[in-house]
């Protein structure tokens, strides 16, 4: 997974306590394999969309020329 974070909530830190930090992501790759095959890759930015092995955009990119 890759993407920027957008905001970042520390919440409050105290000395010897356990705290919480939440982390909200703009996610812009996404790979899932297990055992080595790969189900799910998206990328926004290169606009691919694999859902088991089969390109769903490569027409539409194909078509709009990249």
């Amino acid at each position: 997974m890759r993407g920027r974070h957008k905001e970042i909530d520390s919440g409050d830190f105290k000395q010897g306590e356990d705290t919480e930090t939440k982390v909200s992501t703009d996610c812009t790759y996404f790979k899932l394999s297990i055992d080595g095959k790969e189900l799910i890759e998206i990328d926004t930015v290169n606009m691919i969309e694999k859902v088991d092995g089969v390109d769903l955009l490569a027409a539409h990119r194909k078509a709009i020329g990249l």
